[in-house]
């Protein structure tokens, strides 16, 4: 009986070192449907259903590892509004809160990074940038304090 558990237990430390040393795996195509929701295709051409909230904006990485998208409402006047950003990254959708009323985001670094700029609608913000591996901030700044011509090279504007 003891032996059974060492070789279960042998037989899952296996299995996570083996999916922490794996890469992130490739993405062919992603998509909205007519509800707004967000679908990938992987390499293995298998189609996904990943969010079923309706999404603003949706980008894949250049490469091909990620897909970024905005959720959010539309205001009165029907212009869309965006308090949050989700990533989806090795077969799971993480989600970067963002407000007050409005997020952009934009792919940096090939795709490694993701900077992500939240703010009012008409008010300066923070442009925070994130390693897409780790979802960890990696640096920031607030747009008030630094003028354009001074602004990191991978702030939002830059493109």
């Amino acid at each position: 009986m003891r032996s059974i558990r060492w070789i279960i237990f042998a037989m899952l430390v296996a299995r996570v070192s083996i999916s922490a040393a794996m890469p992130p795996s490739t993405l062919k195509r992603a998509y909205l449907d007519r509800l707004r929701r967000v679908h990938v295709i992987d390499a293995s051409n298998r189609a996904s259903l990943i969010d079923g909230f309706p999404a603003i904006n949706l980008v894949m990485a250049p490469d091909r590892h990620s897909v970024a998208w905005s959720v959010g409402y539309k205001d009165k006047e029907g212009e869309a509004l965006s308090d949050e950003v989700r990533i989806y990254r090795q077969g799971r959708v993480h989600r970067l809160p963002c407000g007050p009323a409005s997020s952009d985001f934009a792919f940096r670094d090939g795709g490694r990074r993701l900077v992500l700029r939240c703010a009012g609608l008409h008010f300066a913000g923070l442009q925070e940038l994130y390693d897409t591996d780790t979802l960890q901030v990696v640096a920031s700044f607030q747009e008030a304090e630094i003028l354009l011509e001074q602004r990191p090279d991978w702030n939002i504007d830059a493109d």
